[in-house]
């Protein structure tokens, strides 16, 4: 992290696909040939992967003092308690063990972008850091200079008071902060993500090019790739299709016709207390009713249509 902000987007710094197989995390070439330049970072899948590096460490930090507590025959509660936190913000969350290795594997929940903010805006990390105050301070700070961070790349182009440059200093000082955290959770590594580089050297400059790149943000593709797997696996037949892709457009353009064919509950306004007492007697168990009948009278059909078969 010692690099002026334009290091890394030097000519210098720009090695050919010959040069890079086999090194820099690199085993094999592109199956498309493009230009670096041209490639525009995803603000959603940047802020998942630094997240995980922000609450995994903890958890595996709040494991560790677990285990030392059961050895000292004190009851295990720290883990517990920072689930059961997540858990009063209405987020589903839980830390999973396997034990059967050598050394234990531990997994998360699957949370999404804003249950992860919610996390990180609501609860106090020094809460849960054993040890001097310093230890505290440190790690507190890391999360909040994180939040800074992305507090940042969502504002830019809009505040006028965020700049690259200034993107660029926080994102610095939170991987030092950080990377300074890994004294008290030895979890955190000494070394600086992919992600996190990222970050700092290329991310500056891509706002200052774009403007922003939130316009880029690849949160509607992954919402699509959803759809199309719920649909592939709820509404097609998977063994006897020669084209799953070809029914799966003929199963969302159906749904999009029959949209504005959908039935909506009906409101009551209220007016005075006395229609309230009426729709609470009679029109909820009317409906509850009709609901009991059509179940009743659909099952009837899938009877008698299984008996003419």
């Amino acid at each position: 992290m010692s690099f002026d902000i334009d290091h890394f987007e030097k000519a210098a710094q720009r090695r050919p696909t010959v040069e890079t197989l086999g090194k820099f995390g690199r085993q094999r070439p592109p199956l498309l040939e493009f230009n670096i330049s041209d490639i525009v970072i995803d603000e959603l899948h940047l802020f998942l992967r630094i997240s995980d590096r922000l609450l995994k460490p903890l958890v595996e930090y709040l494991y560790n003092l677990d285990c030392k507590a059961k050895i000292a025959g004190y009851s295990p509660v720290h883990v517990t308690t920072f689930v059961e936190c997540i858990q009063s913000l209405g987020i589903s969350f839980n830390v999973y063990v396997d034990s059967e290795k050598p050394k234990p594997q531990i997994e998360l929940s699957s949370i999404n972008a804003l249950e992860r903010l919610k996390i990180l805006y609501s609860i106090d990390v020094a809460d849960f850091v054993c040890g001097a105050s310093e230890n505290k301070k440190i790690v507190s700070k890391s999360w909040q200079l994180f939040i800074d961070t992305y507090e940042q790349i969502c504002t830019f182009g809009e505040d006028s008071s965020v700049s690259s440059w200034t993107v660029f200093e926080v994102a610095k000082t939170f991987v030092n902060t950080y990377l300074d955290s890994s004294v008290v959770m030895p979890g955190i590594n000494d070394k600086v993500t992919p992600y996190m580089h990222i970050l700092v050297y290329h991310l500056p400059t891509q706002l200052q090019r774009f403007q922003g790149i939130k316009k880029f943000s690849g949160q509607g593709l992954e919402k699509s790739h959803d759809v199309l797997k719920s649909t592939y696996l709820q509404h097609t037949n998977r063994k006897n299709c020669d084209n799953p892709f070809k029914q799966i457009l003929k199963v969302r353009k159906r749904l999009c016709d029959l949209d504005k064919y959908r039935r909506h509950s009906t409101t009551f306004p209220s007016k005075s207390p006395a229609i309230d007492e009426v729709k609470r007697k009679f029109v909820v168990p009317c409906q509850c009713q009709c609901k009991y009948l059509f179940s009743h009278f659909r099952n009837v059909l899938i009877y008698n249509s299984l008996f003419i078969l």
